[in-house]
């Protein structure tokens, strides 16, 4: 088995590219769609953990075939509780 860092760069090998997205949600920076959709399913913590999962789900589904490495930051998820951990 390939530890971590042979599986990276045959990752940045298959995709011809180093490039990396961080996935460092800030909720004021989301657009009102992503925000009114999270709303509609609940509030609180569980809103907050919706929008960044349905954002963190668009932009991996917009760029998978350009990026390499994806690298979400824990603490911005860890803010929001065990519902921030589950979005993550």
């Amino acid at each position: 088995m390939k530890n971590i860092f042979d599986r990276l760069l045959d990752k940045m090998d298959e995709k011809k590219t180093p490039l990396m997205i961080g996935l460092d949600p800030n909720l004021s920076k989301f657009p009102d769609v992503i925000l009114r959709e999270a709303c509609s399913k609940g509030e609180g913590m569980f809103a907050a953990a919706e929008a960044i999962r349905l954002f963190n789900f668009a932009l991996i589904d917009a760029t998978h075939d350009l990026v390499a490495i994806y690298k979400p930051q824990s603490a911005y998820y860890e803010q929001y509780g065990s519902e921030g951990i589950r979005a993550l």
